[in-house]
């Protein structure tokens, strides 16, 4: 499974679990940290489960452990048997995977057949010192997790979020635009750049590149023009500038690889 495929599912993840599109991409954040400084060896459900437990307490919705880990473990089994009917489903047509990747991303719009009571069959039975044991294992992560982030907790994903909902609002940009930009922004958080992007970068390119697709489409060039007029002269026009071209290119260039490579999957 592809990098980019696995934060997928922690996406779902975090949408079972109720948690906020910001909250989501923090714990993604978090988890990108913990896969490049990792030094110890710990099992990807309780990274995950200790990613997802710290976050929740940072935003102040705390979730238990037993219950992320239980949702863990079902949509590992559901992810799992998924595949597995998928390639049955190919043998009975007769057709060859030609991907080399074995394991194939599938979302979790693909699960709504099940009922609950083939949900509950999945739901582990784990008894107390085998709990215990997961729990330990997971409390340690949690504590490795702060001292890669040098203990900051400061959430730096809901106040780009926050800046992006900002300077959509002040832009007053059509709907379609403002919906566009949005999900660019939330890519951004499955991309690994190819040069080092702040998340105000992100920002930043997901209204350039925004704007460079809705171009393709329908927009009022006037518009924008009007809109560089209207607020060159303010302060934090020159904030918002503060990106080199340069910069904004390499955006474009790795969130269209990004784009490519989801229209492959889904081919």
């Amino acid at each position: 499974m592809k990098g980019y495929e696995f934060l997928r599912l922690i996406q779902e993840i975090g949408v079972i679990l109720n948690l906020s599109t910001p909250t989501i991409s923090h714990v993604i954040t978090i988890y990108k940290r913990f896969t490049l400084s990792n030094k110890r060896q710990f099992k990807k459900e309780m990274v995950i489960t200790a990613c997802f437990y710290l976050v929740s307490k940072i935003v102040e919705d705390q979730k238990r452990i037993r219950d992320i880990l239980v949702i863990i473990c079902v949509v590992n089994k559901m992810y799992t048997l998924a595949n597995q009917e998928r390639k049955q489903k190919l043998l009975l047509n007769n057709q060859v995977d030609d991907d080399d990747d074995p394991i194939k991303y599938l979302s979790i719009e693909q699960y709504e057949n099940y009922n609950i009571e083939y949900f509950d069959k999945l739901v582990p039975l784990f008894n107390n010192e085998q709990y215990a044991d997961w729990k330990k294992e997971v409390l340690e992560a949690e504590q490795h997790i702060l001292r890669i982030i040098n203990f900051d907790l400061k959430n730096e994903t809901l106040d780009s979020y926050q800046l992006l909902l900002n300077y959509l609002k002040i832009f007053h940009f059509e709907q379609g635009l403002r919906q566009m930009i949005f999900d660019i922004f939330q890519d951004t958080f499955f991309v690994d750049f190819s040069t080092d992007m702040t998340q105000v970068d992100c920002v930043k390119g997901s209204i350039y590149l925004g704007i460079q697709f809705f171009r393709m489409h329908a927009v009022d060039k006037q518009k924008l023009i009007k809109l560089k007029e209207e607020f060159c002269s303010q302060k934090w026009w020159e904030e918002f500038m503060q990106i080199s071209y340069k910069q904004l290119l390499l955006f474009q260039i790795d969130m269209l690889k990004y784009y490519n490579a989801q229209d492959c999957v889904q081919q």
